[in-house]
This record gives structure tokens, sequence and C-alpha cells, in this order.
């Protein structure tokens, strides 16, 4: 591959269909609140929606540079936002 794009996002939030975890589902009504504690390093653990992440996948598709990538969660919404931007 002449580029590899590896996003490591936080929690993912959003709708999902007959999901039995537990944990994971309270984690999820607790993210907004918790979000709000995760500061400095701790930050690329805030929860994320997963329609940010599927933005951001289409976007860095789209992207020429070759090489390896790595994405926390900021660089997520990064490119997310310029889905919009490349678009128009």
């Amino acid at each position: 591959f002449k580029r590899l794009d590896i996003l490591r996002p936080g929690l993912l939030r959003g709708k999902r269909d007959n999901d039995l975890r537990v944990l994971e589902g309270l984690g999820r009504l607790a993210s907004p609140v918790v979000d709000l504690f995760l500061q400095g390093g701790a930050a690329k653990a805030r929860s994320i929606p997963a329609a940010t992440v599927a933005r951001a996948c289409l976007s860095l598709a789209k992207r020429k540079a070759s090489g390896r990538f790595v994405h926390d969660n900021d660089a997520i919404r990064r490119a997310a936002g310029e889905l919009g931007e490349l678009a128009a």
C-alpha cells in the first residue's frame, strides 16, 4: 500500500441495534460527562460519534500523500471537517 491510515478513536457513540454489551452501553451514556474530565493526554480517549469517524475515513481516502499516518480523536475530527471542504 502506498498509504496507510490508522484511526484510533475513543469510545464510539451512536445508535446500535441488538447490542448486548451492557458496560459499553453504560459508558456511552456516561461519556458526555466523562469527556469533560478527559484533558491533556487523556483527551484522546474521549468519545466520538461513529458518523464522524466514517466521514474522516472518506476524507482520508481522498488524500494523495503516501506514507503511514496515525490519527487520534482530534485528527479524526479535523479530517471529518475537511470532507465538506473537499466536496465543495
